[in-house]
């Protein structure tokens, strides 16, 4: 199926946006993670996992399933 120029470059500054946000996210964790640490060192774990959970609770409630897989 042949694309557009315009719907490439969509795509292209959309995949460009994504790792922005990626790398803005990932970039202070591991100071976060520190000062977890700090609490207890079991803290950045239970956080991670809880994390984890509700994005796959949002994943679970908001995805369409026909575009799950």
């Amino acid at each position: 199926m042949p694309h557009s120029r315009e719907a490439l470059n969509l795509n292209a500054r959309s995949v460009g946006l994504y790792y922005l946000v990626r790398s803005l996210s990932i970039t202070p964790a591991a100071a976060i993670d520190g000062l977890l640490w700090n609490i207890a060192p079991q803290v950045p774990f239970v956080t991670a996992g809880l994390i984890g959970l509700v994005g796959t609770l949002v994943f679970i409630m908001t995805v369409d399933e026909r575009y799950a897989s």
